[in-house]
């Protein structure tokens, strides 16, 4: 492959306090990607599912509250659970493995207590050592109740953007709104980023202040500065008073999300504040499941900082295709899933092993967990994320094999590549080895050897595998 049909997108991770970045995961349920929607009521309070409020103090670091708010409150709801303190994660665990100072060869470019964003997060769950959630009553990476995140779901959008809204009387219709709520009462919270204001702000922008446990909050933005604060959404009310915001900043029209947040008990509401539907919302993200892990033993990955740009293979094509080569640790295995991060809404995805480390010998396999299905073209992927496919059929490896993945844009888009790569304000540790990840315009020309080494542009692919030991008996 000529080196000249390479291109980079790389994403700006890391920023001012608690800004979400731009990558994430997803799952999708076989009845979602089937388009099967779910029947809302005008308001939802999901505090009953929702874990206990914490308070991050002088930290910079609410994205860490955020991230395991959510995942703590998404397993209350999957699993019908009303005990607040029943799930809770170590806040210092994911902010400690994932520093400068703490994470060595796998810590981000912040600094212990800094910033940092929902990707470092999902890096940090999903890789396969020095990676959490940690259960912040043993100190252990937590027990039976969590064993895998199977995925997250995600709408991308920028911190200064507002959402575009078309108002019918007094009610906002908009599709990212019903979308947040869908999730919210599926999967019990969708964690959100915003601008919070400053302290010379506060007075103005959230009502009752100064503000105690006691009293309700409602909090609208008008403007359009960059997001500073991420929380968790855990309800909403179509009919929430316009009213009940301070004038001189009262949004359009009724309607906000309830929005647990992460400044402890003796603020808002025992925690809780109302934030219009009008605010500027960003990045926003939903876990739908949380899965055991009975299908794997180990994960053999190159990429533990998680994807920190986009490698594409060529502009004037709607294909493209990776491949990682792994080596077994023991002498049989079974190839039970694989995972990578899906770059662009509606791209479709097809997987092929080959368990001889030969690329010629790349044969296609299919998921158990995946959407529709297109002969030729592959699975239907109609959310940005990470996505795991779970095998239907586990393949016998034993030492060198190939994972690889063609990407077909239906839209006639790039087909972006994720990658693993040093970029400043992310990650500057990324090690590489030779000849282990390679590109290629599509599947034919990956068997064909026509590739391109990333390890040439000091980067790994995104792209992980799941094994099973082969019990002896």
């Amino acid at each position: 492959m000529k080196k000249h049909l390479i291109t980079f997108i790389l994403l700006g991770l890391v920023g001012a306090p608690s800004v979400i970045g731009a990558a994430t995961i997803n799952y999708f349920e076989n009845e979602q990607l089937q388009g099967i929607k779910v029947s809302l009521p005008s308001s939802y309070d999901g505090r009953i599912y929702a874990s206990l409020v914490k308070n991050q103090q002088s930290e910079g670091n609410c994205w860490n509250y955020m991230a395991n708010g959510l995942l703590e409150t998404s397993l209350m709801k999957q699993y019908g659970i009303t005990d607040k303190a029943f799930y809770d994660f170590s806040e210092e665990a994911m902010d400690r493995d994932t520093s400068i100072e703490y994470g060595g060869k796998k810590g981000f470019e912040r600094n212990y207590k800094d910033a940092g964003n929902f990707d470092i997060a999902m890096a940090y769950w999903s890789r396969g050592d020095l990676g959490g959630p940690i259960d912040e009553k043993t100190g252990v990476r937590a027990p039976y109740y969590v064993k895998h995140i199977v995925g997250i779901q995600s709408i991308d959008r920028n911190s200064t953007q507002f959402i575009e809204t078309n108002y019918s009387g007094d009610y906002i219709e908009n599709k990212d709104i019903e979308q947040i709520k869908e999730w919210i009462y599926q999967y019990g919270a969708v964690a959100a980023s915003y601008y919070a204001g400053d302290y010379l702000e506060m007075s103005y922008l959230y009502s009752n202040y100064p503000y105690g446990n006691s009293q309700e909050l409602a909090y609208h933005f008008p403007g359009n500065k960059a997001a500073n604060h991420g929380s968790i959404l855990v309800g909403w009310d179509d009919y929430y008073s316009r009213e009940n915001f301070n004038e001189g900043y009262q949004p359009k029209c009724d309607g906000a999300f309830l929005v647990k947040n992460s400044w402890g008990t003796n603020w808002g509401e025992e925690g809780y504040v109302w934030i219009s539907y009008e605010t500027a919302f960003s990045d926003l993200y939903a876990i739908a499941e949380v899965g055991g892990i009975d299908f794997y033993n180990q994960i053999y990955e190159y990429d533990p900082h998680g994807m920190i740009g986009f490698m594409s293979v060529n502009y004037n094509t709607n294909q493209g295709a990776y491949m990682n080569q792994y080596d077994t640790k023991g002498e049989k295995e079974l190839l039970t899933a694989v995972s990578t991060y899906v770059t662009n809404p509606e791209n479709q995805y097809r997987i092929y092993v080959s368990t001889d480390g030969k690329a010629e010998h790349l044969k296609e396999v299919k998921a158990t967990n995946a959407g529709r299905y297109q002969a030729g073209i592959g699975y239907e992927m109609p959310f940005k994320g990470y996505m795991t496919f779970e095998l239907e059929e586990p393949v016998t490896v034993n030492g060198k094999f190939l994972v690889a993945i063609e990407v077909t844009s239906l839209n006639k888009g790039a087909t972006n590549v994720p990658i693993e790569i040093n970029n400043e304000g992310a990650c500057d540790n990324v090690k590489t080895v030779k000849k282990r990840g390679y590109i290629a315009e599509n599947i034919e020309a990956m068997k064909a050897n026509a590739t391109y080494d990333v390890a040439n542009q000091e980067a790994n692919l995104c792209l992980k595998a799941f094994t099973k030991n082969i019990e002896i008996k």
